[in-house]
């Protein structure tokens, strides 16, 4: 088994995207992209949580850290400056740090992000305490920039949520709470008998993208499919080409 982790491998499910006609590889990027949702939706109840955790921080007069190096460090810059002008969150409440500076945004220091005592440094200097939530952001969840920053917080007394997109990571040590939108468990899928041999290359497509995901499939007549849910069966997807079904099972 590969020890790379899953944000480096390559998908063999797409393949030469250099080949592909425009409209092919935008509708490959586009079934691809469906799958955060599902992801996301799995994860859910540990998001739920770190959610109130954080909420309850921000009531009492404490402050929310976002913190991350890379794309990641971007990513939490930008939704760090959202919080004024969005949500109307008075300045300070909301900060975003990012490996190497705001000059990092535009010039990257890869030194940066494996600086783990410069993630310390970074809530130290802000003076992070018991009252604050920080978010240490790393898609492998092994950034030692990230680390560095989690288990500051967590001898400061402060909140340590991680967010990563890979599992098993160093990040699920080093934090209080973790989430890790990163595919696996189970996909049900209800869907007309006229519809099979479609299903079947996409049953392909999801497995060889998410090695880890269990798919059941259920294909009958569209009006049979209905009857199945409205009696309580559980679907997560349902899809017939027969527009009134689609309606009558919403």
């Amino acid at each position: 088994m590969s020890t790379m982790p899953g944000t480096e491998r390559a998908n063999d499910a797409i393949g030469s995207l250099d080949a592909m006609g425009t409209r092919e590889m935008l509708e490959l990027i586009n079934r691809e992209d469906a799958g955060v949702s599902l992801a996301v939706e799995r994860e859910i109840p540990a998001i739920a949580q770190a959610v109130d955790a954080l909420a309850e921080r921000l009531h009492a007069g404490g402050r929310l850290v976002l913190i991350g190096a890379g794309t990641s460090g971007r990513l939490a810059l930008m939704q760090a400056a959202e919080a004024r002008p969005t949500f109307g969150i008075a300045p300070g409440t909301v900060i975003g740090i990012m490996a190497g500076g705001p000059d990092a945004m535009v010039r990257p220091t890869e030194a940066a992000e494996d600086d783990f005592a410069g993630g310390e440094k970074e809530l130290s200097r802000i003076a992070v305490d018991q009252r604050d939530g920080v978010v240490g952001i790393s898609a492998s969840g092994r950034t030692r920039f990230v680390l560095g920053a989690l288990a500051e917080a967590r001898r400061s007394g402060a909140l340590a949520v991680a967010l990563a997109c890979d599992h098993p990571a160093p990040v699920a040590e080093a934090a209080d709470a973790v989430e890790f939108p990163n595919g696996g468990g189970e996909l049900t899928i209800f869907a007309a008998a006229s519809l099979t041999d479609a299903f079947e290359q996409i049953k392909t497509d999801l497995e060889t993208a998410e090695p880890e995901l269990t798919i059941t499939y259920n294909f009958a007549g569209s009006q049979a499919l209905v009857t199945q849910l409205t009696e309580g069966a559980a679907a997560d997807v349902f899809a017939s080409a027969n527009a009134a079904q689609m309606t009558a099972a919403e």
